[in-house]
């Protein structure tokens, strides 16, 4: 016997999940998804960690690729809920999957050119997860990113990368590998046209 105790039934997301032709977007828009991540349910978690779903929940947060979908706002903010969940078993699955750390490092790496870096919305969302994530693992995350600090010098006119620099090199200086050559770079950076320090 089951006990509801005047809370969402998990029931049809569960079913949505166990079944094989479960696309990301459905999961997204259903009612009972942030249920589902309190809930840490084990369908969520298996769904999400699949490879491609993963990807796709990274390009919902960290691209404009999906910028034209009628249900964009809503999609990228429940993706995002995703990556910010406070469930031990959601933020262990994720942080220990490769394409993880391969995305924000590719995210890091990108060319400054792109549209994505220099959208003040995805660099909240990324200012988010990255912030969620090295929390949640005592600074483990930013030992597996490369060229973190010199990334967010360049980008400081992005209010959530900025936000996101003094955070680590206040809470986080011992894991966040800032170097004198970082310290040059951003004292450059201060002093060009809309440097906003």
């Amino acid at each position: 016997m089951l006990w509801n105790f005047g809370g969402p039934s998990l029931s049809g997301i569960t079913k949505a999940l166990q079944s094989e032709d479960c696309k990301l977007e459905d999961i997204l828009l259903d009612s009972t998804l942030s249920q589902a991540i309190r809930n840490s349910l084990r369908e969520l978690i298996d769904f999400i960690t699949k490879e491609n779903v993963l990807n796709d929940l990274l390009d919902w947060v960290l691209t404009n690729k999906n910028k034209d979908n009628v249900n964009c706002q809503k999609l990228t903010r429940n993706a995002l809920s995703i990556f910010t969940a406070n469930s031990q078993q959601i933020i262990k699955a994720i942080s220990g999957h490769e394409l993880f750390v391969q995305r924000i490092q590719s995210f890091i790496d990108s060319n400054s050119d792109e549209e994505s870096i220099h959208d003040a919305r995805i660099g909240g969302h990324f200012q988010r997860i990255i912030e969620h994530y090295v929390r949640q693992t005592s600074g483990r995350l930013l030992s597996e990113l490369k060229n973190l600090p010199t990334f967010l010098i360049h980008n400081m006119s992005i209010l959530g990368l900025r936000e996101l620099f003094v955070l680590m090199t206040v809470d986080f200086v011992d894991k966040f590998d800032l170097k004198s050559e970082d310290i040059e770079e951003l004292s450059k950076e201060i002093t060009k046209e809309n440097g906003y320090f």
